[in-house]
């Protein structure tokens, strides 16, 4: 089955006197606090090739670590990802990362993901949910293909992700909480006027999460939905 995709947002720099696609540009990454260590280790990876992911619970800024450690390494950058509810579309990930249907065996497909992607950084989101013609194919491309890929910690697929991982001796970056002064200075960064009383507990509340942070920070207590997805 192949899987009509949206344009690819990943293009080569326009011609002199182009403007550039509005879909292709990308928002600068938000400043990141906290995260030296981890952003230092992910760069570290894109330099020597290695496969490497980062492990962690949701909304605790893996997706946002990784598209800064892209911007910092100054390699074209694949972004495609998988989705719990459409895990049922063979090559969905892939297709969306390169930009055009994928289709074929998974040899098939490695092989066209290695000649879109090239000297590039295949990125991988939310790797526990992929579908399974997109794992199998990305199995292929150990050695081949520059891999860093997100993964939600506690998701019962995630698992099988590591898993996958392991087999291409990937690096894993486990993604903690913040701390108490990087996730009070969320807090503040969004409501400056915010008393240190009511920095506190939003930093209490929010456990160090920075989805959770911003939340509570810009409406004083955390969704519903939010809260049962975190």
């Amino acid at each position: 089955m192949v899987i009509p995709v949206p344009p690819q947002r990943n293009p080569e720099p326009p011609a002199a006197g182009k403007a550039r696609p509005r879909d292709a540009m990308r928002p600068a990454p938000a400043v990141l606090l906290g995260r030296d260590a981890e952003l230092a280790q992910l760069v570290e990876a894109f330099q020597g090739d290695r496969w490497v992911a980062v492990v962690g619970e949701a909304g605790i800024g893996k997706t946002s670590l990784v598209r800064a450690a892209l911007a910092s390494c100054g390699r074209r950058a694949f972004e495609g990802g998988g989705f719990a509810t459409l895990a049922w579309m063979p090559y969905l990930a892939l297709s969306r990362a390169v930009g055009r249907p994928i289709g074929g065996d998974a040899s098939q497909a490695a092989a066209a993901v290695e000649r879109e992607t090239g000297p590039g950084i295949l990125f991988v989101d939310d790797l526990q949910w992929v579908d399974p013609a997109s794992r199998d194919a990305l199995e292929r491309l150990a050695g081949r293909v520059m891999v860093v890929a997100a993964i939600r910690e506690g998701d019962p697929d995630a698992a099988e992700a590591i898993a996958l991982l392991g087999r291409a001796n990937a690096e894993l970056v486990p993604l903690a909480s913040l701390a108490a002064a990087e996730a009070a200075a969320i807090v503040r960064r969004i409501r400056p006027d915010a008393s240190p009383t009511a920095v506190a507990d939003a930093v209490r509340r929010g456990a160090g999460n920075p989805l959770l942070l911003e939340e509570i920070a810009r409406t004083g207590a955390s969704s519903g939905v939010l809260g049962r997805t975190l």
